[in-house]
């Protein structure tokens, strides 16, 4: 079983979803509390209500917040991940 696991990580088939889906659940964790700015906040209090947390919100209404918010925010968050990677490859 190790074997099949560890051939299908290098299939790119696998590998891809796998990734993106990493990016995508990180991305939605991390977006409130490390990737707007504070003038930002605001508007994603009001987005979360209305999409996730409010009262109103029904089940074929719930939306991911990586589906709302769009590149410059996913290049603030590999931006802000960057350095340290960048570091351990130059050593």
């Amino acid at each position: 079983m190790t074997c099949l696991v560890r051939n299908s990580l290098r299939d790119p088939q696998v590998v891809l979803p796998t990734i993106v889906s990493g990016l995508q659940v990180y991305f939605d964790k991390a977006l409130g509390s490390n990737l707007l700015y504070r003038f930002e906040r605001q508007q994603y209090a009001e987005i979360r209500k209305r999409y996730v947390t409010g009262p109103t919100v029904q089940d074929s209404q719930e939306r991911e917040m990586s589906s709302i918010y769009g590149a410059e925010h996913l290049l603030r968050m590999i931006g802000l991940s960057s350095p340290p990677v960048t570091a351990q490859i130059s050593h």
